[in-house]
């Protein structure tokens, strides 16, 4: 039995990392300048809301 948690613990660590490593940049960049944020902020909400659809590709 506890050979089963351990592969479970391992395959949920797998998991993790390849959710971590595959997230768009684009909505870390957006997630950064919004208001939010602790990167240069965006110049208008117009602005920031066009570049959010980019980043979700909406």
């Amino acid at each position: 039995m506890p050979v089963w948690g351990w592969v479970l613990a391992v395959a949920l660590i797998l998991v993790g990392l390849a959710i971590s490593y595959l997230k768009p940049e684009k909505v870390f960049e957006w997630l950064e300048r919004c208001c939010w944020g602790q990167g240069k902020r965006y110049e208008s909400l117009d602005e920031e809301m066009k570049n959010l659809a980019l980043a979700t590709g909406a």
